[in-house]
């Protein structure tokens, strides 16, 4: 599965939120078909990136504050474009009536616990709990892990994988028109005028 998928997936229950919850903390960065994501979730999504760019170069240790700070406002912004894709994948799979069997959930979640805590489901329960999410929510997070990688990884006979990613970004392009993408002041975009002027006025993506 694509790493940036995995990323999503993990911090969907706290990007995407809970558009009910009363907590003064949450900071709505991006409304999406009336659907919103907060800075919580984007911060969180940048942070992993940076890790694992981190990891993969090992550069972490040799770069400035300031580049460190350049990097992750770069990250951000590519997580609210990320996690507004999410968005608006999840949608056009329920639009279409699409479900997934329940037994390639529990699949995915039995390969997590034993990939993750070796096979230990007691200890993986804990750390779930530990860390404020239900199991219910969980659940969610595999199955959308599910659709995702089946709607982003969908290719016609004969297409090359040039091809195909070109298609899903077309695809992608095309949602995106048609969205009501309304960006805070907030978002880490507004600098790129994507900010709502007022509040209430629409802004449709470009």
């Amino acid at each position: 599965m694509n790493w940036r998928i995995i990323l999503l997936v993990f911090v969907a229950q706290f990007a995407l939120g809970n558009e009910d919850d009363p907590s003064e903390k949450r900071v709505v960065l991006v409304v999406v078909n009336g659907k919103s994501i907060d800075r919580a979730g984007v911060d969180l999504a940048a942070n992993i990136q940076f890790k694992m760019w981190s990891f993969r170069t090992k550069n972490e240790p040799s770069i400035s504050e300031a580049e460190r700070e350049r990097m992750l406002a770069g990250f951000k912004e590519k997580a609210v474009e990320d996690l507004i894709n999410k968005r608006l994948i999840l949608e056009q799979f329920r639009l279409a009536g699409g479900t997934i069997n329940r037994k390639y959930i529990d699949s995915a979640i039995d390969q997590f616990i034993e990939m993750r805590f070796n096979g230990n489901r007691d200890s993986f329960l804990q750390e779930l709990e530990k860390s404020k999410i239900s199991f219910e929510e969980f659940r969610k997070s595999q199955e959308e892990a599910i659709i995702l990688q089946a709607m982003s990884n969908q290719k016609a006979i004969g297409e090359t994988e040039a091809e195909r990613k070109r298609n899903l970004e077309n695809w992608l392009g095309g949602l995106r028109k048609k969205a009501s993408i309304r960006y805070h002041v907030d978002s880490p975009l507004a600098s790129e005028g994507k900010a709502e002027p007022k509040p209430g006025k629409k802004v449709r993506s470009q």
